[in-house]
């Protein structure tokens, strides 16, 4: 990772964020997503408070606040994001007792595009990002590196992951989608089993 983290790069609209529990009603996809979160940091792809995941709810999507370690996350570490206004990179409405994670916006706008994904994750695994490894592996990268948690960013992840379960950001990080959470880590599992074999 390439760039110092300095916090969230989008604006939180007036009384946006409601400050109350959010996972209690989804406590088991908020259980899947802490195991599969503790999984990838073991791995060392999520280190310090790196890296976020998120699932899509029926309210809107459930995603890791900012500053959590994915490793030892908690329910109370999740937050309910229902509406972010992309144009002007604002968070409209969200539940929860922290701040969403700063990569909320690039969470969004796949959900928003993509139907068919229910969950993203976002990891730092620096095996993948090597330009040799990701290009033998046929793995769609940013052409370029974008500030993290920007609008650029979030726009260049979709743009690569259009209809692929992995893509990568340049210099930065793999972004993996799926019907399910389990699903999402799998691909990053899978594409790190690959680079074994070359």
């Amino acid at each position: 990772m390439a760039e110092k983290y300095t916090g969230v790069k989008f604006q939180i609209g007036k009384n946006a964020l409601e400050k109350r529990p959010a996972a209690e009603s989804n406590m088991d996809i908020v259980r899947e997503m802490i195991l599969c979160a503790k999984i990838l940091s073991r791995f060392g792809w999520a280190p310090a408070n790196a890296g976020n995941i998120s699932a899509r709810i029926k309210d809107g999507m459930l995603i890791k606040a900012t500053g959590c370690e994915m490793g030892n996350l908690k329910p109370g570490d999740f937050t309910l994001v229902k509406e972010i206004d992309l144009e002007k990179f604002i968070l409209k409405k969200a539940i929860g007792l922290k701040t969403p994670s700063s990569e909320t916006p690039m969470h969004y706008l796949i959900y928003k595009e993509r139907k068919d994904v229910n969950s993203v994750i976002h990891v730092h695994d620096e095996a993948l990002l090597k330009k040799e490894v990701y290009e033998k592996l046929k793995i769609n990268c940013t052409k370029r590196e974008f500030p993290y948690g920007s609008k650029e960013s979030a726009e260049a992840a979709f743009k690569v992951l259009r209809n692929k379960k992995i893509a990568i950001l340049k210099n930065h990080g793999v972004v993996s989608v799926g019907v399910g959470v389990g699903d999402a880590m799998q691909n990053i599992l899978e594409a790190h089993e690959r680079i074994l074999r070359l």
